[in-house]
């Protein structure tokens, strides 16, 4: 997995200023692409950004025109985008805040509205914005989903409800994409040991995968031809194998 080169290659990772995104990024850098850091937090895109001799741009994923803007401008400068990583995501909990001991209706009504548009929304836009430039010479996109996309969660109904969403989304898009020669795919994790996971998960002593681990699976997801495009993979954790989550056709 991810031994062959991809020199030459333009990578753009959303939310790749921490966790996930930051671990992905530094897999696709060592491989040679040159690797785009999408990040709100401009100032760490940025640093990890010059880690890896790439380049960063600041952008809410929840923006449509945004979306459009930043893709447009990196293929310009770049010559194309052949690499997408659309991993930005939230919770309905603010980071910090214990998930259990209060009503998840409450987070639901405060903050439905940020979660939809950037779990949700900002991974429609990408490929949106992207699949235009992507199109010229195939290329892949890799989703991050949750295992609350698969069996809910019911601490958090609203971030459940995207993570399903995105992987109908994943799903349906796939036999378009690949007639495109773009494959697309999504990881499904259980815990990561990231700023998302609530004090209350973190302090009962759970086990959380390192970020460097769902990265290895969204890595292998980008190298997945496209005529084996539309894959749900799932990663519960280190001990346990990745392994392929099959649904019943989608026709």
């Amino acid at each position: 997995m991810g031994g062959s080169s991809l020199e030459g290659k333009i990578a753009l990772v959303t939310g790749g200023a921490g966790g996930i995104g930051e671990a992905l990024v530094a897999r696709l850098a060592r491989r040679g692409a040159h690797v785009v850091v999408v990040d709100v937090d401009e100032d760490r895109a940025a640093a990890v950004a010059a880690d890896v001799g790439g380049s960063s741009i600041s952008f809410d994923v929840a923006d449509r025109s945004a979306w459009d803007t930043a893709s447009a401008r990196i293929a310009d400068e770049r010559g194309g985008i052949d690499l997408v990583a659309l991993n930005a995501g939230v919770m309905s909990r603010p980071k910090g805040v214990d998930m259990a001991g209060d009503d998840p209706l409450h987070w639901m009504a405060e903050r439905y509205e940020l979660v939809r548009s950037v779990n949700l929304d900002g991974v429609a836009y990408g490929v949106m914005a992207t699949v235009p430039h992507l199109a010229k010479g195939g290329g892949a996109i890799c989703v991050t989903s949750s295992m609350a996309g698969l069996m809910g969660q019911a601490e958090d109904p609203a971030y459940t409800m995207t993570k399903h969403g995105v992987i109908g989304l994943v799903r349906s898009l796939a036999p378009t994409l690949a007639e495109q020669g773009i494959s697309i795919g999504t990881v499904c994790p259980a815990g990561v040991d990231t700023s998302m996971v609530p004090p209350d998960f973190r302090a009962a002593g759970y086990s959380f995968a390192p970020p460097d681990h769902i990265a290895e699976t969204l890595e292998m997801i980008l190298d997945t031809p496209a005529d084996d495009s539309g894959a749900i993979w799932v990663s519960m954790g280190v001990d346990q194998p990745v392994w392929r989550y099959e649904f019943a056709p989608l026709r």
